[in-house]
């Protein structure tokens, strides 16, 4: 069971240790403070630990990036007591004009990276380096499956056959661009002045991305073009060729690879085949939105600038009631960061109508899934059955699950409120997710 423990200092509130296996008589002693990066946990959160399995559990094993572990450890040797703070990319937000900018645009002083000003220079085809862009592709619907999904058919491009997509989101170096060439066309030769189009046909399941930069001869390929990289790809997530398998995609490596694939969005060549591959940027054009401020929507797509998140879910939604279709609630990881990014899905089964006249919600049954499992062979880290909205019930989801969330406040605009605060009712049964209960059903108010 979960174990609260509540402080009186100054600018503290309580805060929620869930550790599945503590010690038995806790931590023992004025615990030693120590401040570092981890590989998972909450961020910004002291959280105190009598032992270094209870450590693990909370942030994560030692790792030789991250060093604070390693002083972790080495104290908890000797001692039974130490408080750790996990750090992630915050920013550094010290005025009200910042704290608003955030507020509207959800950039941070100092955090994350820019993609911006004389870095997105553009050739005589409008194509940007140092920009982020997008690998986008043409679909031809190939199943009847498909047809019922929204990302396909609740789209603007979808003319009934094909449907246009985002498979990949490409962070480039201030020198470098990208660009595709047909699955069966060598580079030799096609470097005009204009250059080869930013459009290429997949043939036999392949195309090629061409990645030129300013490198020169330090950035080359076995097709003999200086400052060229070529890379063969695939959109067929099962091949070796998958193009989130030969970009690079570590942070490291991004000064030397001049580019760094940051997102990829896989869909199965057997739902939907891609035809057609490619690559764009955000223009010039300045935002329309209304209530939003204005911006250039390459400024906007490359707003990399942001503090760092917890992972969620979508929000799930009800049944039509006439034309409203009512949000019921999400769920987040109970780790800061990317670490949980990819390690869940969450699943709504076994619905119930109610046949109660005097109680009219009905239950279902909320799993927790492994991120990779499939419907014909599900792996169910976590099931949480018989759940209801009824916010007056026992067995009310939020009770069930925990919606419990600490959570440091950089963004208050009085200094003195810019501490760690709490939010929820219902301590954290989960050991992997917390549920965000829309306000209008916890209080009983959505039909």
């Amino acid at each position: 069971m979960p174990q609260e423990q509540t402080f009186r200092s100054p600018n503290f509130f309580e805060r929620e240790i869930d550790i599945s296996a503590p010690s038995p008589t806790g931590p023992i002693g004025v615990p030693a403070g120590v401040i570092g990066t981890a590989n998972k946990g909450p961020a910004f959160v002291p959280v105190t630990v009598g032992n270094f399995d209870e450590f693990v559990q909370v942030f994560g094993n030692l790792d030789p990036k991250k060093f604070g572990p390693y002083a972790v450890n080495e104290f908890l040797k000797n001692r039974a007591a130490l408080t750790y703070l996990r750090v992630l990319g915050a920013g550094a937000n010290e005025t009200s004009g910042d704290i608003l900018t955030t507020q509207t645009t959800g950039r941070v002083t100092n955090a994350g990276v820019k993609f911006e000003g004389n870095s997105a220079a553009h050739d005589s085809r409008g194509r940007h380096n140092g920009a982020v862009q997008f690998i986008v592709a043409r679909h031809e619907l190939q199943t009847n499956e498909a047809f019922g999904m929204p990302m396909f058919t609740d789209n603007d491009s979808y003319n009934g056959s094909f449907v246009h997509l985002v498979r990949g989101v490409v962070l480039l170096a201030s020198g470098a661009r990208l660009m595709v060439l047909d699955g069966n066309e060598s580079a030799v030769g096609k470097f005009t002045a204009a250059g080869p189009d930013d459009e290429a046909t997949i043939v036999s399941d392949k195309f090629k991305l061409v990645i030129s930069s300013t490198l020169g001869n330090e950035y080359t390929n076995t097709d003999g073009n200086p400052g060229v990289k070529i890379l063969t790809a695939s959109f067929d997530p099962t091949s070796t060729d998958y193009f989130a398998k030969v970009m690079n995609r570590d942070p490291d490596s991004f000064v030397t690879e001049q580019h760094m694939l940051y997102a990829d969005f896989a869909v199965d060549a057997e739902v939907a085949a891609a035809t057609v591959v490619g690559v764009l940027s955000g223009s010039t054009k300045v935002s329309t939105t209304s209530g939003e401020p204005t911006t250039e929507m390459r400024k906007a797509f490359g707003a990399f600038d942001t503090r760092y998140k917890t992972p969620a879910s979508p929000m799930f939604i009800s049944q039509p009631y006439g034309s409203t279709e009512y949000d019921l609630f999400s769920f987040e990881a109970l780790d800061d960061g990317e670490f949980a990014n990819k390690l869940y899905k969450l699943a709504i089964s076994n619905i119930k109508a109610s046949v109660d006249e005097a109680n009219r919600y009905g239950t279902f049954t909320v799993e927790v899934r492994d991120y990779n499992d499939t419907d014909a062979n599900p792996n169910v880290l976590e099931r949480y059955p018989n759940c209801s909205l009824d916010p007056t019930a026992d067995n009310y989801v939020a009770k069930l699950v925990g919606d419990r969330k600490v959570t440091y406040n950089f963004d208050a605009t009085i200094e003195s409120e810019r501490r760690v605060v709490a939010f929820g009712k219902y301590p954290n049964i989960s050991k992997l997710v917390r549920i965000v209960m829309n306000d209008q059903v916890d209080r009983g108010l959505t039909p």
